[in-house]
């Protein structure tokens, strides 16, 4: 199996790409809204649970999608797998080796 990851996939990963990171976003302002509907929790106590919230994400954000090169992309199919927010469509959109290179690597 090659380790180049295929034109085909490099072009579908651009596809998928701004579906995912707003799957991401729109799961992170759900997170923030629970966070804003806890009544035990001080306005500043929300707020710094938002703000770490926050931090998490753009770090889960920048390792899935930041510096989008083909030597990145496998690790960052897994990693946008890991944080659910690639459909069983857009996984099965790759090719057969792909798939099962991200399937190894998550092993």
């Amino acid at each position: 199996m090659s380790l180049d990851f295929p034109e085909e996939d490099w072009l579908r990963l651009h596809q998928i790409r701004p579906h995912a990171i707003e799957r991401l976003c729109k799961k992170a302002i759900h997170q923030i809204a629970e966070i804003q509907r806890m009544p035990h929790l001080s306005k500043h106590d929300a707020y710094l649970k938002i703000s770490d919230l926050v931090r998490q994400e753009d770090r889960a954000i920048e390792a899935a999608f930041g510096t989008p090169k083909r030597t990145n992309a496998i690790r960052q199919i897994r990693l946008m797998i890991q944080q659910g927010i690639l459909t069983p469509a857009d996984i099965s959109s790759f090719t057969k080796e792909t798939q099962i290179r991200v399937e190894l690597d998550t092993e």
